[in-house]
């Protein structure tokens, strides 16, 4: 768990834990930018041949990586997969499903200053 927690009421006021944890997943980011990513379908990853590049809008010569360029296929694949994950989904009881959702609410919290660094280097108005 994070040692501060963002809220409205914390916004205009970060420690420096903050600041210093941002910079230091942007470095890690950074030194890893250009790699190629995959779709994820039956929770794998999932290539296909052609990819495209992003690259940040704050700089251009910053390729943030190769992603797919998936197909009505690729489509049919996730929907067959989600198909198939329906009823076993469906058959845990709610207490069980809200757990998973809590989990995953953890796993944004925990991974907070990557979410924060991969959405700032999608922003055009302010460089880094």
């Amino acid at each position: 768990m994070p040692d501060f927690k963002l809220t409205y009421a914390t916004m205009s006021n970060l420690p420096e834990v903050v600041h210093s944890r941002y910079e230091l997943e942007l470095k890690k980011t950074r030194d890893n930018l250009g790699k190629t990513y995959g779709m994820i379908i039956d929770n794998k990853d999932h290539f296909v041949e052609r990819t495209f590049e992003n690259r940040s809008p704050i700089n251009t010569d910053w390729l943030l990586g190769h992603f797919p360029d998936g197909t009505a296929m690729d489509a049919n694949l996730a929907i067959a997969s989600a198909k198939r994950a329906a009823p076993k989904w469906s058959a845990l009881r709610w207490q069980d499903r809200a757990a998973l959702v809590r989990r995953a609410a953890d796993l944004i919290e925990e991974r907070v200053y990557k979410l924060a660094v991969a959405t700032t280097l999608e922003c055009r108005e302010k460089s880094i």
